[in-house]
C-alpha cells in the first residue's frame, strides 16, 4: 500500500514484533509438561490470551468436544483471563470437557514459554488479529500451530508445519488439529 501510495520500495522497512528468545526458545517436551503437572499420555493443546469474544475461545472448546466424540483425547489447556471465564467454564462442564479442557488464568512470560514447551500444538481461534505475538512465541519455542486464517496469521504460517482454518468452525478446527497431531 505503502509503494501504491508512491512511497519508494527501498524506503520502506517491515519490523515485525519481537519475541524474546533468551524466554521463548525449545526445550524439552517432558521436562516441560513434568514442571507443569501435565500428562504425558495423551496430545497437550496450548491456547494463550484474553478471554474475550474475538479471541473466540469457544470455537476452541467446541472443537475440543468433537475431538473427544471422535475418540481423539486431548488435554487442552486455555491460558488467560477475562470476561468470558465463568461462560467458558459453563461451556466446558455442558460438554462435558472436565479433564479435556481447563481454564488456567494470566500467566507471566516464563510460565508461557514452559506451556508452549509441553505442548504439542498452539491453536489461536481469534476472528481477528494482526501478527499475533502468541504464535511468533509458539515458533520460538519450536511448537507449530493451528490457528484461523485471519489478519497476518498466514503471513508467519509455514504449510508444512502449521495448519490454517477458517474462524468460527469448530469440526474444521478439529479437523487441522487432528490432521497436524496425525502428522507428528
Amino acid at each position: 500500500k505503502l509503494i501504491d501510495a508512491g512511497i519508494e520500495a527501498d524506503k520502506i522497512d517491515v519490523i515485525p514484533r519481537g519475541v524474546d528468545r533468551t524466554i521463548f526458545r525449545p526445550g524439552d517436551r517432558l521436562a516441560a509438561r513434568t514442571k507443569l503437572g501435565l500428562p504425558t499420555d495423551r496430545p497437550v493443546l496450548v491456547a494463550v490470551g484474553r478471554l474475550v469474544p474475538v479471541k473466540g475461545f469457544d470455537v476452541l472448546v467446541d472443537a475440543c468436544g468433537e475431538l473427544v466424540r471422535r475418540g481423539v483425547l486431548v488435554s487442552c489447556h486455555i491460558l488467560g483471563g477475562g470476561e468470558l471465564r465463568d461462560a467458558l467454564a459453563n461451556q466446558i462442564r455442558q460438554l462435558q470437557l472436565d479433564g479435556h479442557v481447563t481454564l488456567h488464568g494470566s500467566q507471566d512470560q516464563a510460565s508461557l514459554a514452559d506451556w508452549y514447551r509441553a505442548a504439542d500444538l498452539t491453536v489461536l481461534t481469534s476472528h481477528s488479529e494482526g501478527i499475533p505475538n502468541v504464535l511468533l512465541e509458539s515458533i520460538a519455542t519450536g511448537t507449530p500451530f493451528v490457528a484461523t486464517a485471519v489478519g497476518g496469521v498466514p503471513e508467519i504460517a509455514d504449510p508444512d508445519w502449521h495448519r490454517l482454518v477458517p474462524p468460527n468452525d469448530p469440526v474444521r478446527l478439529a479437523d487441522a488439529i487432528q490432521e497436524r497431531l496425525g502428522s507428528k
